[in-house]
């Protein structure tokens, strides 16, 4: 599997979607100016066989089962740019946060 991403630092001209809404809106805020950007209900984790988003659309993710490490490939990508930028994440999602921690972002629980 090839996997591809990057970060923006101008969402007006691009915004990588790193397999996850969440990766896209993290863009946004540090465009905006936030140094410091709380998440919650963050957990990388995608059903493979139920239900997958929010509101039902009858939509079924054909790579749901790579959905996961897809999200932290591209969270590795956004951790380089956000140290150098000096922008902090905190995940504050409870339980067990794959995603955000193996990319060492600083977790509260």
């Amino acid at each position: 599997m090839k996997l591809r991403s990057g970060f923006s630092s101008d969402v007006s001209e691009i915004v990588y979607d790193g397999y996850s809404i969440v990766y896209s809106l993290i863009q946004i805020a540090v465009y905006m100016g936030f140094k410091e950007i709380y998440l919650l209900g963050v957990d990388c984790s995608y059903s493979v066989t139920g239900k997958q988003h929010i509101v039902d659309s009858g939509f079924t993710d054909k790579q749901s089962a790579t959905v996961g490490e897809r999200m932290i490939f591209a969270h590795s990508i956004a951790k380089d740019y956000l140290n150098n930028y000096q922008v902090e994440v905190k995940n504050v999602t409870r339980g067990d946060v794959r995603s955000l921690s193996t990319c060492n972002f600083r977790r509260y629980s």
